[in-house]
């Protein structure tokens, strides 16, 4: 259990599948923006937020490696 929460602290892509989120919002006929948070990283970030102790939403810039505001 503490090494797939080290994991989704370090990388969530190694458990969640980018593919598979934009297939489900495909199929919920999802529309997003092209940018620097699509919904595999949304996700990603909120799983993040949580697995560190649901930080605050001005902390989550700092766990990513993309730039937004």
């Amino acid at each position: 259990m503490l090494r797939r929460l080290r994991q989704i602290k370090e990388d969530p892509f190694q458990i969640l599948q980018p593919t598979v989120i934009e297939s489900i919002c495909d199929e919920l006929d999802y529309d997003w923006r092209s940018g620097p948070l699509d919904p595999a990283h949304t996700v990603a970030l909120f799983v993040q937020q949580i697995a560190e102790g649901n930080v605050p939403c001005t902390e989550v810039c700092h766990l990513s490696d993309r730039q937004f505001q």
